[in-house]
């Protein structure tokens, strides 16, 4: 009966947290849209939303860069995601294609900014062609 119990309270605790995590972010959205009334926000429809997106990527600050680099390695490790590609960029790539988690999870993060897949997936691609641009240089394939 211990067991039975430990496993409800188990599961009581993960429903709430993940309540809560909704919560959040339907918060911090609408928090945002009060304050940022005017800003523009990328419907990703033009090649030049990329370049801005891909932009605010280049002036991400240390801290963010750290971050981005735990958020790497737990979507290769945890998720079976490719090497370079964020935990976001992963689940809007798996909405694309309908699949319910990745449908689930961008619903989700774009409570916390709006079309967030899409800006994530411009960071990923800046840092990727950065970092081609930087070896390439290394190696003096590219002058």
């Amino acid at each position: 009966m211990r067991v039975l119990h430990d496993i409800l309270l188990a599961v009581e605790i993960y429903l709430a947290a993940a309540a809560s995590l909704i919560v959040v972010s339907l918060l911090i959205g609408k928090i945002r849209s009060m304050v940022d009334r005017n800003a523009p926000h990328l419907a990703f429809i033009y090649p030049d939303d990329v370049a801005k997106a891909e932009a605010h990527a280049a002036n991400e600050p240390w801290w963010h860069r750290q971050l981005v680099a735990l958020d790497i390695w737990m979507n290769s490790f945890f998720f079976n995601g490719f090497s370079g590609e964020t935990m976001s960029t992963h689940a809007w790539r798996a909405s694309l294609r309908k699949k319910w988690w990745g449908v689930a999870m961008n619903w989700w993060l774009n409570g916390f900014q709006p079309q967030h897949g899409p800006q994530a997936a411009c960071g990923d691609l800046w840092r990727s062609t950065t970092e081609a641009s930087r070896l390439k240089k290394t190696l003096g394939i590219d002058p």
